[in-house]
């Protein structure tokens, strides 16, 4: 970049030079402090505040210098290897900024430099420094000692080059061609009284072709040498050296940033060598690399910057002009369910964290039948077998219907209606609800239908209309016959057969009186003497085994199927009609009398 360029940045807002200094991308969670006249300031804070720097210096804007202390006289036992032992008073970094800026007056910061390992050495230089070309050095080069060990920052700042080397003399005396800056370092440096606390470490990153170089100065009051090598790494280094310390120290614009009071015999100016910039002051008072008059909403917090995190606490972090975002702070919300359920707004727990402040409108309690959620877990009525069969039951009877609530008492109730009894029928069923079916109705007890011939067995049952009625099997009708069966089945025997009528029997000597009776064959009927001897006034009775009885009885006429109790008088049987003697004696009315006196008994036999 040529010097006609960056007089012309000078002249533009300060904003738009920065980027040709500034990293597009931080390493390592620090933050830009100081960019200015090809210097820059990073810092990373840490609980106690910012104890780690990083300087860094283009050599196309700024120059690098030796600070030395005043030189001084050599005491007893300072020759070595022909030269004098030189001494430089010690002083403290405070003093070589303010030796630093009369010099040099554009000077930005001051560091310290070698020998700062043991306060208690004399304040001699045990390596050389060669800075505006003039070698200053406690010893001869050619007495050195651990020249293996010692390495050179070498410097050319009209060049804008820088590199770190292996010690070499040639280099070091070469008025012509050697650098006009050169620090000794020692690769190996002690510890210091207080061991790793405090150092301070350089690094070089190489600007490639038609470019300067950049010095790297890494300061802090804890790192190790392992995580330094790091963090210079990630700022581009490709040379870096740990430079001897035991207190580093580092101030930047009269401001010490790490400081000890320690005198020490050398430091490292860094010199902005170009104008400064005209317009307005950068203003990042909060140091957290972000300006206030571009983007920074808060110059007084390092924390509030376009590129924090926006966190749950009421204030605009990332400066987008909204608060909180995504923690819907503000949101109307709800806690619980049901008859619990609150009302409130979401507000901030924590920094990383929101929460709905509604309360519970009520503690839960055991869930009821009342259509709400009683025990707050969302659900209504659960649980209780809402909408599912059920039945009623009295005696026998039962009713159907579904589990419901009672909204009165929050209880579940069965919709079925009471049970009703009614009059006891022949169903089935038990109508009266009294536990029995059809009692009263002997049902399944024997019966019969029918009488004589025509009585069947069977069992009580019920009809369709509620009754009780024996069923039984059909009965066997035939035509009615003359036989004293009820062959029809109609309940009366031998209808149609006038039987015990009076009827007169021809005998061969007389007539005698009779009465009709069923014939043998039961198909029509018989005229049956009541006496068989028209002398004999004696009835003949017919004893059913072919033999009568009485005067002038015989045996082997036997009536065949009529009703052996008939009286018969001795006659004729051969035509069918029992005679009786013409001429009637006295005797013979008492004996029409009992005649006429049986017939009516065998009649009523028959009704």
């Amino acid at each position: 970049m040529s010097r006609d360029f960056r007089t012309i940045c000078a002249l533009m807002v300060l904003a738009i030079c920065l980027p040709l200094h500034s990293f597009a991308e931080i390493p390592n969670g620090f933050k830009l402090q100081l960019n200015s006249d090809g210097v820059e300031l990073y810092s990373k804070s840490y609980n106690s505040g910012p104890s780690d720097f990083v300087l860094v210096v283009d050599l196309e804007w700024a120059q690098l210098r030796s600070v030395l202390g005043e030189p001084g006289t050599a005491g007893p036992g300072t020759e070595i290897g022909g030269e004098a032992k030189v001494t430089f008073t010690k002083k403290s970094l405070l003093n070589h900024w303010q030796t630093a800026k009369a010099k040099w007056p554009k000077t930005v910061a001051v560091i310290n430099g070698q020998f700062f390992n043991n306060l208690l050495d004399p304040p001699t230089l045990n390596y050389p420094v060669k800075t505006a070309g003039e070698v200053v050095s406690g010893k001869a080069a050619a007495t050195i000692e651990l020249v293996a060990d010692l390495r050179l920052l070498q410097v050319d700042n009209a060049a804008g080059e820088a590199q770190i080397t292996s010690f070499d003399s040639a280099t070091l005396y070469d008025e012509n061609s050697g650098p006009e800056m050169v620090a000794g370092l020692d690769v190996k440096p002690k510890q210091g009284e207080l061991g790793y606390a405090g150092r301070t470490f350089v690094g070089v990153q190489s600007g490639g072709k038609n470019a300067s170089d950049r010095v790297l100065f890494f300061v802090s009051s804890y790192a190790s040498q392992t995580s330094a090598a790091s963090v210079l790494s990630n700022f581009g280094a490709t040379q870096q050296l740990m430079m001897d310390g035991k207190h580093a120290q580092l101030i930047v614009n009269s401001t010490p940033l790490i400081y000890s009071t320690a005198a020490i015999p050398h430091a490292f100016a860094i010199v902005a060598e170009a104008v400064e910039v005209p317009g307005p002051p950068i203003n990042d008072q909060d140091l957290d690399g972000f300006l206030s008059d571009v983007n920074d909403c808060n110059d007084q917090d390092a924390e509030i910057h376009p590129d924090a995190q926006e966190i749950c606490d009421g204030i605009d972090n990332n400066c987008n002009e909204q608060m909180d975002e995504g923690f819907a702070v503000g949101t109307e919300c709800t806690v619980g369910q049901g008859t619990c359920l609150g009302q409130g707004t979401i507000e901030c727990v924590s920094a990383n964290a929101s929460e709905c402040n509604a309360q519970f409108a009520a503690e839960p309690v055991s869930e009821l039948c009342d259509f709400l959620d009683n025990d707050c877990d969302g659900v209504v009525d659960e649980d209780l077998n809402l909408g599912e069969y059920c039945e009623k039951t009295s005696g026998g009877c039962v009713t159907n219907g579904v589990w419901a609530c009672h909204l009165e008492s929050g209880d579940v109730v069965c919709t079925a209606p009471e049970p009703a009894a009614g009059r006891e029928l022949c169903n089935g069923v038990d109508d009266d609800c009294d536990g029995l079916v059809d009692e009263g109705f002997q049902v399944g007890d024997a019966c019969s239908e029918g009488e004589g011939a025509c009585k069947v067995e069977g069992f009580l049952t019920c009809d369709s209309r509620g009754a009780a009625y024996c069923k039984a099997p059909q009965p066997d009708i035939q035509e009615e016959r003359c036989d004293g069966l009820d062959n029809d089945c109609d309940g009366v025997v031998d209808e149609g057969f006038e039987l015990g009528n009076t009827c007169e029997v021809e005998l061969e000597s007389c007539t005698v009186a009779g009465v009709t009776v069923c014939s043998a064959t039961g198909l029509n009927m018989d005229c049956k003497a009541l006496t068989n001897n028209c002398d004999d006034t004696t009835p003949i009775i017919d004893g059913g085994d072919g033999t009568q009885t009485g005067a002038g009885s015989s045996s082997g006429a036997g009536s065949g199927g009529r009703d052996p109790t008939i009286l018969t008088l001795p006659g004729d049987e051969s035509s069918g009609c029992i005679a009786a003697p013409r001429p009637l004696k006295g005797h013979a009315l008492m004996l029409i009398f009992l005649t006429l006196l049986l017939m009516f008994r065998r009649q009523g036999q028959y009704s």
